[in-house]
């Protein structure tokens, strides 16, 4: 149901910003038999919409990617763009990237953002089985 719920979203995205190249990548090595909770996918869900919203209403990125892997006992998700950047220590977190923090503290998952000036942003989530 997760992996329908960002096909769509991403469907959705591509259709509203036609002029940014979105791809969406799983891993072919993840157990299709894996389920999160019903808590875990909203959570994930939600930090990703929020990640590529950012980078949609933020970065002027011409490309947009999500990737997701399956590394041991842990699933990564990363979303990244090729946009402009921002300096992450010298910037104000707004309730977006406030709300992925709890989204993630609330799963028990790690999130790392990274971002360099005219290089882009990634967003890395890590969820633990």
């Amino acid at each position: 149901d997760l992996n329908a719920r960002i096909s769509n979203f991403i469907t959705s995205a591509k259709e509203a910003s036609e002029q940014i190249d979105f791809s969406f990548n799983i891993s072919p090595n993840i157990n299709p038999e894996f389920t999160f909770t019903s808590v875990q996918g909203m959570n994930i869900y939600r930090i990703i919409q929020e990640a590529v919203n950012n980078s949609l209403k933020y970065a002027d990125a011409s490309k947009v990617s999500v990737d997701i892997s399956e590394n041991g006992n842990e699933f990564h998700i990363k979303v990244s763009d090729d946009g402009k950047g921002f300096d992450i220590d010298n910037v104000a977190l707004g309730n977006g990237q406030n709300n992925m923090k709890k989204r993630a503290v609330e799963i028990n998952a790690k999130l790392k953002l990274e971002s360099e000036i005219a290089k882009g942003t990634q967003l890395y989530l890590i969820i633990p089985k």
